[in-house]
């Protein structure tokens, strides 16, 4: 979704060109938040963000 301001806002994922999961993420009015998910091929990660800011990176296991 899109603020009339134009500022990406709520959930939102993209995808490799194979259609495999690339990203899962969320906006707050263009701000990013929350937990966001970045998928590899043999990992993922990880990263919460609070108000544009990386609070923390765990990587993951692709089966978790």
């Amino acid at each position: 979704m899109v603020t009339p301001d134009n500022k990406l806002h709520a959930s939102w994922e993209s995808y490799y060109e194979d259609g495999g999961k690339k990203c899962v993420a969320t906006y707050d009015k263009g701000v990013k938040t929350g937990i966001w998910y970045y998928y590899y091929k043999d990992k993922i990660k990880r990263v919460t963000y609070s108000e544009n800011k990386i609070i923390e990176i765990e990587e993951l296991e692709p089966n978790m």
